[in-house]
């Protein structure tokens, strides 16, 4: 899937840059945004679980640091790609980079399946202590996760996505609100290092919780919600800025929605801990 769409994301942004209609260049952004799936971090990041055990939040961690430093790297390069370039070259010349350093990544990241025939035995008796994808939906712990990611993905990216034009509202300029926000992706990576929020959590959480038994179906899963929070949250935040004319009320009701999301993530409890194991041992009984 990840080679799939190495190929079929840069061809998408490709083509978007010869779109004659605002027509035809929406429906390529909505293809894109669909192929380009297999090339964000979401997809990266579920391979990490089926390799670490032990080390599983540090690797996912240190893994994240990419996502970091792009964020910090990208609207710069954009900056200065839009002082030079129109867009439909910003375009192609976006599709060539993502095509050159993406496709050789995807041919060199290791098959899952692979592992599983040099592992089999360990594997078998790891997916014998997980949930299948039905068990997980009945359970609580699954929703209060979906919601904790749908709501903690969905205020950072919608702030991310409005980040810029709040401070050009605030009257910076293009290059210094660019340079503000790049600080803003560096903090993004040394807090999902530090404490393992948004994209990493998902794969964590999944195997922690669920094991390997049905873990793509329920990482899928749970990926709907953390792929709804982007538009989502840009969304309210655009409605939110043209109702009350500003951005301040909009920044005290995303403290108060991490403020939410953090204490339905300490309400989980730890997965190894006694009253999750009753829980777990419950699906166990009712599906024996």
């Amino acid at each position: 899937m990840v080679i799939l769409s190495s190929i079929a994301f840069p061809a998408t942004l490709f083509c978007l840059s010869f779109a004659p209609t605002f027509g035809v260049a929406l429906a390529l952004g909505f293809a894109a945004g669909l192929v380009g799936c297999g090339v964000s971090q979401y997809s990266y990041l579920a391979v990490l679980p089926h390799f670490f055990d032990r080390r599983l939040g540090l690797s996912l961690g240190i893994a994240m640091i990419g996502m970091g430093l792009g964020t910090s790297l990208v609207p710069q390069v954009a900056q200065h790609l839009t002082h030079s370039y129109g867009w439909r070259d910003i375009y192609r010349i976006l599709a060539a980079l993502i095509a050159v350093i993406g496709l050789p990544n995807a041919l060199l990241l290791p098959r899952t399946d692979q592992l599983l025939q040099s592992a089999s035995k360990q594997i078998d008796a790891a997916l014998m202590g997980g949930m299948t994808a039905a068990e997980a939906l009945r359970s609580q712990v699954f929703y209060q996760l979906a919601l904790c990611i749908f709501l903690s993905i969905a205020v950072t990216t919608g702030l991310a996505i409005h980040l810029t034009a709040l401070l050009t509202d605030r009257g910076y300029g293009p290059e210094r609100a660019a340079g503000v926000f790049s600080l803003f992706g560096l903090g993004i990576g040394l807090l999902s290092v530090a404490i393992g929020l948004d994209g990493d959590l998902l794969p964590y959480a999944t195997r922690s919780y669920f094991g390997l038994r049905s873990y793509s179906t329920i990482y899928g899963m749970l990926g709907a919600a953390y792929s709804l929070g982007p538009p989502v949250g840009s969304f309210m935040l655009g409605q939110g800025f043209d109702r009350f004319g500003g951005y301040t009320p909009l920044l005290w009701g995303i403290v108060g929605i991490v403020a939410l999301s953090a204490l339905l993530l300490m309400a989980l409890g730890r997965p190894d801990s006694p009253e999750y194991r009753v829980r777990a041992m419950s699906h166990l009984r009712a599906r024996a």
